[in-house]
């Protein structure tokens, strides 16, 4: 921040990540979909949707399945126990 000053380059010290990234109506609809109000979770929610590739979703606790399945129904879901996830081509 201090190259910001010295080169007087104007910027808000107190933005968020979240605030910069999403709106209001985002975190809504997001939370009415059973995303948990966590940071973090809005954090990850909000990569998934400016991310331009496939996601590999990593949730020990299965926390935002719910959310998940419900923003995205068409969404393909898998696991270790899944027999098809360890199928050899």
């Amino acid at each position: 921040m201090d190259r910001l000053y010295s080169s007087q380059i104007v910027f808000r010290s107190d933005i968020a990540f979240i605030e910069y990234l999403s709106s209001v109506d985002d975190c809504l609809e997001w939370t009415s979909n059973g995303m948990p109000k966590h940071v973090l979770c809005v954090e990850n929610v909000i990569s998934l949707h400016r991310f331009d590739r496939y996601a590999l979703i990593i949730g020990p606790s299965a926390q935002s399945m719910d959310y998940l399945m419900k923003q995205f129904p068409s969404i393909q879901k898998t696991g270790f126990h899944d027999n098809s996830f360890r199928e050899e081509s």
